[in-house]
């Protein structure tokens, strides 16, 4: 039952905050074909919920095998002594132990196995960004990463899909963040008590209202990318907390598009549109081990959406290949 404190909340965010551990796109799925039913009526949209509604999903609907669906081997990007890093899908926690549920077989792909199997995270990468993420093998190497991490030594280099064009093809954002106090775990700008930010933006391709971008974080704050990007004026085109979309449609890119009647329009992407490209690991202090250069292709979800771009915007000029 919705209560008051979540009455105008769409029904796709009402189900994600009542049943965290199930996928979000899995969620979506339900509501699209009809699983999901608002005081006994299927509800195919995510209209807002109104006080004391009913909300149920039908009996024996399985959002486990939507999951299963989506699933892909990870891949294992670097692996030695120190570290191993993967490139992570979009919708899962840069977490040891969901990567582990996600897919029981991805430690097999390791060269050097960590000691007692224990993995520790260098960074906090988005749960709905894909891209690379480095797992330290020991305590002392996740003590020096982390501090690395944090002084900016590790370069990292991230796509995004914004909504918008920038006159400028590269341009600096320096504004500090501070934490939201109308909406808990947002940042945003705080020029009087924020920390200190700074991230470089440069124009990849540019579409017909929207653009494809590299964004090189200088400091690490939590979601600097996709508060800059807002702060800029060109928000990720997927990105329920700083931008306007939890989903695109098609009817967002084609003009006049009409799903037929009947049938509801599917989603061309349900995650926020960033990916982590590329890291850069500086070697260690006194160290003859060389540094380590990480690269991660843009997953079939990203590619898609930038096919689709190209084909319905066209591109007005390409800056750089993605």
């Amino acid at each position: 039952m919705v209560p008051r404190e979540m009455a105008g909340v769409p029904l796709d965010r009402f189900l994600e905050n009542s049943l965290p551990e199930i996928d979000r796109r899995s969620l979506r799925r339900l509501v699209r074909e009809g699983q999901v039913t608002v005081d006994g009526i299927p509800m195919t949209t995510a209209r807002p919920l109104h006080k004391n509604a009913v909300v149920m999903i039908a009996r024996g609907a399985s959002a486990a095998s939507y999951e299963e669906a989506d699933r892909s081997p990870i891949e294992v990007l670097h692996d030695d002594d120190e570290i191993v890093a993967i490139s992570k899908p979009a919708g899962m926690a840069a977490d040891p132990e969901a990567l582990d549920a996600f897919c029981a077989t991805w430690r097999r792909q390791f060269q050097a196995p960590p000691a007692r199997e224990i993995l520790r995270a260098v960074d906090k990468t988005e749960r709905d960004a894909s891209g690379i993420v480095v797992f330290a093998k020991t305590l002392e190497v996740a003590r020096r990463m982390r501090e690395m991490w944090l002084s900016g030594a590790i370069e990292v280099e991230d796509l995004l899909v914004v909504d918008g064009e920038p006159e400028e093809d590269a341009y600096t954002i320096d504004l500090p963040l501070g934490a939201d106090r109308r909406h808990t775990g947002k940042r945003v700008v705080d020029r009087e008590s924020g920390d200190a930010a700074q991230t470089e933006f440069r124009v990849l391709r540019r579409f017909m209202g929207f653009s494809l971008l590299s964004a090189s974080p200088r400091t690490r704050r939590t979601h600097q990318v996709r508060a800059h990007a807002e702060a800029s004026g060109f928000p990720l085109t997927v990105d329920p907390v700083y931008g306007v979309r939890s989903q695109l449609l098609l009817s967002d890119l084609k003009h006049g598009f009409q799903e037929k009647p009947g049938r509801t329009e599917k989603p061309m992407m349900e995650r926020i549109t960033l990916h982590r490209r590329k890291l850069w690991i500086p070697p260690a202090p006194g160290s003859e081990k060389p540094g380590r250069e990480l690269s991660s292709a843009a997953p079939p979800d990203f590619e898609r959406l930038l096919r689709d771009l190209e084909h319905y915007r066209g591109i007005r000029r390409e800056e750089g290949a993605a």
